[in-house]
């Protein structure tokens, strides 16, 4: 469990608003064996309970309760390889979640308190192959999803950490991710690398669409309203190690992610710069 509160002060020294963060989590995880195939299976609970007081509020005070059970295995695909073996590995997951949202009475211009539930299914799918003693090749499949969170659904206040006026949408539905990674891994005794790709589909990806400027206290802030379109990411990341000599690493990385909406293959927003 874990509390968080802060204040923000105004230059005066009045106590403009006050934020509380309430967080609770569970995990029961175990460690499975049927033969070859080895994995986990376990379950996951979240409840948090936040508070936002005073007029410049972002959103409304909110509870929110998640839970989700999960199963991973992995199956060497070598007969007669023991789990610690070299072996081409075959390694599949599922995941179901639940998420219910809960907004609160307060300021009017939130409105009243509204609940969103979400449920969801996941699950992946891979296949690791070793080459040789130092190199492996792996890939994998994927569907994911993410619920949209109490800024996305409930803000209409001044965002002060961006500089922007945000306004949520209470009609968002959860984001869903389907994707796919190749990855290429070296290991030897002095040097290790690393390179992946990926491409990511996801459908009704969020995202705060800045419409236009709008007038807040005199002051010209641009408004940004939380929507939902259909998105690709696709991008690449590698690492490189090499020891010199013991206690002298010398490594390298670098990664770049291209974001576009599907239809109209305009980038999307607050994209992060290659690395």
């Amino acid at each position: 469990a874990q509390r968080y509160g802060h204040r923000e002060i105004a230059d005066d020294g009045a106590v403009g608003t006050r934020f509380q963060l309430g967080t609770q989590t569970l995990s029961v995880t175990t460690q499975t064996r049927l033969g070859r195939v080895r994995g986990r299976v376990g379950a996951q609970g979240l409840s948090k309970q936040y508070v936002a007081a005073g007029e410049e509020a972002l959103t409304p005070a909110a509870n929110t309760v998640s839970g989700g059970a999960f199963v991973y295995q992995e199956w060497p695909l070598t007969r007669g390889a023991a789990p610690e073996a070299r072996a081409a590995v075959l390694q599949v997951g599922a995941r179901y979640d639940l998420s219910r949202l809960s907004s609160r009475n307060g300021l009017s211009k939130f409105g009243p308190g509204r609940t969103v539930a979400l449920r969801s299914p996941s699950g992946s799918l891979g296949l690791s192959v070793p080459l040789t003693a130092t190199l492996t090749v792996s890939g994998s499949m994927a569907q994911a999803f993410r619920a949209p969170t109490v800024e996305e659904l409930f803000s209409n206040a001044v965002h002060a950490a961006l500089g922007s006026y945000e306004l949520g949408n209470a009609r968002l539905r959860p984001e869903v991710n389907r994707g796919a990674e190749a990855q290429l891994r070296y290991v030897s005794a002095h040097a290790t690398a690393n390179l992946s790709g990926f491409v990511n589909q996801i459908q009704r990806f969020i995202v705060p669409d800045v419409q236009r400027d709008t007038l807040v206290n005199d002051v010209v802030l641009p408004l940004a309203v939380y929507r939902q379109a259909d998105a690709v990411l696709r991008g690449f990341e590698g690492s490189a190690e090499l020891r010199l000599r013991e206690h002298v690493v010398l490594g390298v990385m670098g990664d770049y992610t291209r974001g576009q909406f599907s239809g109209t293959r305009a980038p999307l927003p607050f994209m992060p710069p290659g690395r």
